[in-house]
């Protein structure tokens, strides 16, 4: 890993980490150490954090006292190390740095490492949405796991979760666990999940599938995963994610954040008031509204595609502005169509119209913004 430790060295350089920061990652790639100090380095900026993980490291040494024999120190100290990256990871997500490839996909692979050491357990929970307990709301949240919200037939609904169970002997032990541990609950119209045991939040992946003829409202929050909405109908909708992409089909909303630190975004349907943003990765959009509406899309590091039917149903008017990189305006039909361009570094910028049915009256306002990457506008 001497490669990797050179870049936190390089990034603590420029500025881009703080002392305690580039602490935590050298000493998380270094491992946990045997004397108890794990973290001192880091706890001087940010104590809470590290509190929280000398007491996961303190619950995993009390659990392993009884399972040592079975498991191995090793694949402890590996659950240890790839915990530690994913919450900096995290940290630094949140607090709008971005973290290098190299190191993400290092933590990938230590997440994948550290995920041998246990059974993957899976449990279906289900029923049917009755008048009196009706689906309004619906509030999910993972770490270093998937987060799966899909439209299906039928008035009943469906949650599928997995995760990999740490410490257990056999795939029948962590069955148990799981179906024990994790529960659906359904209250004043908002659905979300309860897990007692707070291990198996660490690789919690759920497939939910609710009733496509409702109207939600929905809060997703994924650290270290993916996101993907599909065929629903939405009144609010927030989505986020530190490490992990974020895709939305088909969907009809009012309006939509939706906000990734290091993953990619595509969207498509009636998405009203939205801001999507990345801080490193591309966004596609394939918009198709029926309704007045805005849109805005920005990313730091990636290229920006923007999709308008050819024959819309509403007007759409677009400006674009990139810093480093190339415009390109592919539309058919299009009404005033307005390009600058602009000195090396400074913002390059183009305004385009796509008009809609004659005596229409609704208008979509869509604003993309690229700092590193190219920005398309085509209709199709």
């Amino acid at each position: 890993m001497r490669e990797e430790r050179k870049m936190i060295l390089d990034m603590l350089a420029k500025g881009k980490i703080s002392v305690e920061q580039a602490e935590a990652l050298l000493e998380a790639l270094n491992g946990p150490r045997n004397d108890g100090a794990a973290g001192a380095g880091y706890a001087h900026g940010a104590r809470g954090s590290d509190r929280a993980f000398e007491e996961t490291a303190a619950a995993g040494r009390g659990h392993m006292h009884g399972s040592e024999g079975r498991r191995g120190g090793r694949a402890f100290d590996q659950r240890l190390i790839a915990d530690r990256i994913a919450k900096v990871a995290a940290e630094m997500g949140e607090a709008g740095q971005e973290l290098p490839m190299r190191l993400s996909s290092l933590l990938d692979s230590l997440v994948n490492l550290a995920s041998r050491f246990g059974y993957n357990a899976e449990v279906t929970l289900e029923g049917l949405v009755e008048q009196d307990r009706e689906i309004r709301r619906i509030d999910l949240s993972t770490t270093n796991g998937s987060i799966k919200l899909r439209g299906g037939d039928g008035q009943g609904y469906r949650v599928r979760a997995k995760a990999q169970v740490k410490g257990v002997e056999s795939r029948a032990e962590a069955q148990s666990i799981l179906e024990e541990g994790l529960n659906l609950v359904l209250e004043d119209g908002t659905l979300s999940l309860d897990c007692a045991d707070k291990s198996i939040l660490s690789s919690l992946s759920v497939d939910v599938v609710v009733p496509k003829s409702g109207r939600y409202d929905v809060m997703l929050s994924s650290r270290n995963g993916s996101i993907a909405v599909e065929g629903l109908q939405l009144g609010s909708m927030e989505a986020r994610s530190a490490n992990g992409r974020i895709t939305m089909e088909r969907v009809q909303a009012d309006s939509i954040r939706s906000a990734t630190k290091n993953g990619s975004l595509q969207v498509s349907g009636d998405l009203g008031d939205a801001s999507l943003e990345t801080a490193n990765g591309s966004i596609m959009a394939s918009l198709h509204y029926e309704k007045d509406g805005s849109v805005r899309l920005s990313t730091g590091n990636g290229s920006i595609r923007l999709e308008i039917p050819k024959s819309p149903s509403v007007e759409y008017t677009v400006s674009a502005g990139v810093v480093n990189g190339t415009l390109r305006m592919e539309v058919d039909d299009a009404g005033a169509t307005e390009e600058r361009s602009a000195r090396p570094g400074h913002v390059r910028r183009a305004a385009v119209t796509v008009p809609g049915p004659v005596g229409g009256d609704t208008r979509v306002d869509v604003d993309a913004q690229a700092m590193n990457g190219s920005i398309t506008v085509i209709t199709v």
